[in-house]
């Protein structure tokens, strides 16, 4: 898959919708080639041009809209086997996606776009168009095979008088199994070495022998009524795929197709020529697999869950509970520890609901960190107990130290006058109301480990956090700010160096200087600091002063290039503590510097680097005047 540069066409009416689309796309996949159409008459015949190999689809549009769209792509034989994901924010809308289903449509992706989800939907559909273009390219050549190969094996054995050898030649070498048999024993009279090399025997040993002995159990009551019709003149000819099992125990799935025969005046006999597809119905199970579960987990996915809302929205299985969960802390996990490690979350996660959910009830996940079960005949007493045994394990599991933490909350459908739709909205309203205490602690506890985690990666990272928090807290005490200001910088400088946790160890202890795409990965620590602390509440406020504490008073710092006061009060300070430190520190690639010539060094930078008040308040308040204190 990645040895080939993907083709992506993207259909929407609104050019803003393109660009953001085009510049996703460009982030995750950089290799891909993307085309962008502004109706769906224009995307219809790029989509004929370029042949994507997935076809991104906005579901409202003027003149020709996306169902409509879609099902001309799919009425289209050269165009059907292209994967269409719609891009909607209308995925509440049952009606929308049913339709969406009707017309063809692959899957669905929720505005905005999630970038991961993207990629993960982009490649999966991808996999799927090769399969269904190798399923058609074989399910075309057995056709021509077994109509060319029935034509002339008839042909061949009408004037076989005239041509002995040629038909020998045939049933010989034909790359189809061939038997003749006996139609009213069933025994086989001959085969051919590619006929016994199928069934997994030797010629010598089919002489003679019926072919139910070697056919599953399930499979012989089908032939045998087919074969019924052709002997009473019903059929000229049959079709059907069945299975024969090898001596080892091997099941072999074959295509059979069965004519009669004027071979003798005296035996009545039919033809019988197979071709092994056990390796075709293998891909079609992997197409199905594709189509209706999630390539991470093997849980369903939403298309599938979709499909079965409609199929338990029955009397027969009332009640019905939809149990709807949210992976805590997912994106978090993401930006800390990376996608690997969150990925395992969401395995974890997935086998849980798996093992404690019943044979028949429905796993599905239904976005990134979102999953839903449907829980047929299952009451509010039972649907507790499922809930009391999946919090249970979930209390157990730790991925990567981590703590797992999944909000839950389910609704019954208790009547056929319950409508789906609102089941969903009141689980969905249960479930947030559990999130919004169990996501908080739950975050809090990931921050602690993040940093616990950084100072095992880089033992000096505690006593120069803990350093920066110190001298931050002495400059705003001296600039009177308030006891929570002063609390909240003093936070700030312990955490300012966060960001360093998606960073690799060995760039973080190397002995020398960094290379340039060594420096490249350390800048980005301010980002990844900011992505951590601004997705939990009670961090949320010193995240900006993260994202700022390298920039430059002249404006030629990173990652934003602000400059003066652009750049927050806390972060000016942050940066003046944080290379004082450092340069009086010593390093794996330099040694400390005198605590003279590090002043000497912030005055000279004073205005350019540093914030000069700040920069003068640290140095004549905090060291010259505590000269004799620990905090210099």
């Amino acid at each position: 898959m990645h040895q080939k540069s993907l083709k992506i066409l993207a259909i929407d009416d609104k050019l803003d919708n393109l660009v953001t689309i085009r510049a996703v796309i460009r982030e995750v996949l950089p290799t891909a080639e993307v085309f962008t159409e502004l109706n769906g008459m224009d995307g219809i015949k790029r989509a004929k041009i370029e042949n994507p190999d997935v076809i991104l689809l906005d579901v409202l549009m003027p003149e020709m809209d996306g169902f409509e769209v879609c099902e001309e792509l799919k009425m289209d034989r050269e165009l059907q086997v292209i994967p269409v994901i719609f891009l909607t924010a209308l995925s509440t809308d049952k009606s929308v996606r049913l339709k969406a289903i009707e017309m063809g449509a692959e899957s669905f992706l929720k505005k905005p776009i999630d970038e991961i989800e993207l990629l993960t939907q982009i490649l999966a559909m991808a996999k799927i168009k090769a399969a269904k273009l190798a399923q058609i390219d074989e399910q075309d050549r057995l056709e021509i095979l077994v109509a060319q190969r029935t034509f002339d094996i008839e042909k061949e054995m009408t004037e076989r008088k005239k041509s002995e050898e040629k038909y020998k030649a045939i049933f010989e070498q034909s790359p189809l199994g061939i038997s003749l048999s006996d139609t009213a024993t069933g025994n086989l009279l001959n085969v051919n070495s590619r006929y016994a090399e199928i069934v997994g025997r030797s010629v010598s040993e089919l002489q003679d022998m019926c072919c139910d002995k070697f056919t599953h159990p399930d499979d012989i009551e089908v032939d045998k009524y087919q074969l019924q019709k052709l002997k009473d003149g019903k059929l000229r000819t049959y079709n059907i795929n069945k299975r024969f099992i090898k001596p080892c125990g091997e099941i072999v799935w074959v295509n059979m197709t069965v004519v009669n025969t004027k071979i003798s005046s005296v035996t009545p006999s039919h033809l019988c020529m197979i071709d092994d597809i056990t390796s075709l119905l293998k891909a079609k199970e992997e197409i199905d697999f594709i189509n209706y579960h999630d390539h991470l987990t093997g849980a369903y996915n939403r298309r599938f869950y979709d499909e079965q809302v409609l199929r338990l929205d029955a009397p027969k299985f009332i009640p019905l509970t939809l149990l709807l969960a949210d992976v805590n802390g997912l994106k978090l996990t993401n930006d800390a520890f990376g996608h690997k490690v969150g990925d395992e979350m969401l395995k974890r996660v997935a086998e849980i609901f798996k093992t404690e959910c019943r044979k028949d009830d429905i796993v599905a996940r239904i976005g990134g960190d979102e999953f839903v079960m449907l829980l047929p005949k299952t009451d509010v007493i039972y649907a507790d107990k499922i809930i009391l045994r999946i919090n249970e394990a979930i209390a157990k599991e730790k991925v990567n130290s981590i703590a797992l933490s999944v909000s839950l909350g389910f609704a019954v459908k208790s009547s056929q006058f319950d409508e789906m739709t609102d089941v969903f909205k009141r689980a969905e309203d249960e479930m947030y109301r559990h999130k919004l205490s169990e996501s908080s602690s739950m975050r809090s506890k990931t921050i602690d480990l993040i940093m616990s985690t950084l100072y095992e990666k880089s033992k000096r990272e505690m006593s120069h956090s803990k350093r920066v928090s110190e001298y931050s807290e002495a400059i705003a005490k001296h600039m009177n700010f308030s006891h929570d200001d002063i609390s909240q910088i003093r936070i700030a400088g312990l955490m300012h160096d966060i960001g360093k946790i998606g960073i690799d160890e060995n760039i973080l202890n190397k002995a020398g200087i960094l290379n340039n795409e060594e420096w490249s990965e350390i800048i980005k620590h301010p980002e990844i600091g900011y992505r951590i602390l601004s997705s939990v509440n009670e961090f949320s406020l010193i995240a900006e002063d993260i994202l700022s504490h390298h920039e430059r008073f002249d404006g030629t710092g990173y990652p934003k290039r602000l400059k003066g006061e652009q750049i927050s009060l806390q972060a000016r300070i942050i940066s003046v503590a944080d290379t004082y430190d450092a340069m009086t520190s010593n390093r794996s690639y330099k040694k400390a510097i005198s605590k003279e010539d590090a002043i000497q060094e912030l005055i000279r930078c004073s205005g350019t680097q540093f914030d000069p008040t700040i920069t003068s308040i640290f140095v004549e308040k905090v060291l010259k005047s505590n000269s004799n204190s620990n905090i210099s």
